[in-house]
């Protein structure tokens, strides 16, 4: 397990105690990048109205993942919240994932850490078990800024948390591990308090030297502060004064201009990019570019679920990071693979327009038009993907199923019949993603898919009141083509 991000809405924010030092240290000297001047600058990015576009105008097409905040044996050290270069190239395999995401710090790695990141340590050299502010840690500029050019050999973005506002309202401003931040007096050989939201010439020198190392790189786009608005003290003038200097060190260096993000959740002018945090539901579009970069419901989404709601947001012109949260390496494999198979061009979510839904004969449930997507000839009432699918619950998870093919601890009422037939619902769909398909448990009783060559088919799952499947070639199951 990684570093563990808590919500928000749990913590207790209350002011960093003591006050701040009348003389700040001098900021620390800055380290040279280990290569001077831009690279990849073909890669920067560009804002065009609310649209994220390459140099020569052409939408991106958006593939974010975030590892936070949990892992199994089986899968490369995402190194959280850093990155690796072999968790990277892992992501793109799985998922051709195409955007990645660091929060660099300010923090001080802590025994809870895995061992690369204690190993490695924060951006302040430590000295005598405390970091000092007025010295930089060579070790973990080195690492990330060579983790930007191996994500670039890949075709990938990396979004910069400048500064870290989970660590500030966290283990800065309140509770939290109390070694964690170097800018509470105890953990700097300083003594210095730099738990404010006052802007001064530390926090100054930090988003600097940010920019010094990382800016270079075309494929990098920087997030002001991730959750800073939920500290104590925050206000929407202090980002905009890390969005100016964030500018002004671009500009003296002679690096481009990257796209910025804020995380405020309410209007910071300079920022070119917000993001928001939801229960997982897509954001609401606004006059920038608009995205959700986390979520945190109990129990954690299914990766099918997640897939929804990122093909929901494409269609609505909006931005959507697959975030791992609690998901098991399965759940999370449901959703990379999702991505890597793409979303059709009527996408994954329910229309909220009433389109023509095909009513084949003998169904005297379903009316000709409905809610639900789908139009065109019945095709085939014997489908093998879905048989296939079956197949594939019973092989992977036989523990549902008893001797004689029921499903086991089948209730015996129909409302909860309902609700333990969406679990065996939710895995057919699941392996409908697996094969490439977008789909969603609808409902108690269908799983219903696209696939990429335009063909969708739909599961109606019946029960006996013992809890036997129906044999769908009897019951309703078919396959369409969308817009004949």
């Amino acid at each position: 397990m990684k570093r563990l991000i808590a919500v928000g809405s749990l913590l207790f924010i209350v002011a960093c105690g003591g006050s701040i030092h009348p003389k700040p240290p001098k900021p620390p000297t800055p380290i040279p990048p280990p290569a001077s001047g831009p690279v990849d600058g073909q890669m920067v990015l560009l804002r065009s109205g609310v649209a994220i576009v390459s140099q020569n105008g052409t939408p991106f097409d958006f593939r974010g993942a975030k590892d936070c905040c949990f892992t199994e044996n089986g899968e490369p050290d995402p190194i959280w919240p850093l990155g690796s270069k072999e968790r990277s190239a892992w992501l793109k395999t799985e998922g051709n994932i195409n955007f990645l995401s660091s929060r660099i710090g300010p923090w001080r790695a802590i025994p809870d850490d895995g061992a690369q990141i204690r190993a490695l340590g924060g951006g302040y050299l430590e000295v005598n078990g405390k970091a000092d502010l007025k010295q930089w840690n060579q070790k973990f500029w080195d690492y990330n800024d060579q983790l930007a050019s191996d994500a670039a050999a890949h075709g990938q973005y990396i979004e910069e948390g400048v500064y870290d506002g989970w660590a500030a309202k966290g283990n800065c401003n309140a509770g939290g591990n109390a070694t964690y931040h170097p800018y509470k007096p105890e953990n700097n050989v300083q003594g210095e308090d730099h738990c404010n939201f006052l802007f001064d010439p530390v926090q100054e020198a930090w988003v600097r030297q940010v920019v010094d190392v990382l800016g270079r790189h075309g494929n990098v786009t920087w997030e002001t502060c991730n959750e800073c608005s939920l500290a104590a003290g925050w206000t929407v003038g202090w980002e905009e004064k890390v969005i100016a200097t964030i500018r002004d060190e671009e500009t003296r260096k002679g690096y481009p201009h990257h796209l910025i993000a804020s995380n405020a959740q309410t209007n910071v002018p300079g920022a070119d990019w917000n993001e928001s945090h939801t229960e997982g539901e897509p954001a609401r579009p606004t006059d920038k570019i608009t995205g959700v970069n986390e979520y945190n419901p109990e129990p954690p989404m299914t990766g099918a679920k997640v897939i929804d709601n990122y093909c929901a947001s494409r269609s609505s012109g909006t931005y959507y990071w697959l975030w791992r949260h609690g998901m098991s390496l399965d759940q999370w494999l449901v959703a990379l693979h999702g991505v890597k198979a793409g979303c059709t061009a009527v996408g994954c979510s329910i229309p909220s327009t009433e389109v023509p839904m095909i009513a084949f004969k003998g169904d005297n449930e379903h009316p000709p038009v409905c809610c639900r997507p789908g139009s065109g000839r019945q095709i085939d009432a014997r489908n093998a993907f879905v048989d296939d699918a079956e197949a594939s619950v019973r092989t992977m998870h036989p523990e549902l199923f008893a001797a004689d093919g029921s499903l086991k601890d089948w209730p015996s009422d129909g409302t909860q019949q309902a609700a333990f037939a969406v679990t065996y619902l939710t895995l057919v769909s699941d392996y409908f993603r697996s094969k490439g398909a977008c789909a969603s448990a609808w409902e108690d009783s269908v799983a219903w898919g696209w696939k990429g060559d335009g063909y969708g088919e739909e599961n109606h799952v019946l029960f006996f009141k013992n809890g036997t499947v129906i044999d769908g070639r009897n019951a309703w199951r078919y396959t369409w083509k969308f817009w004949e």
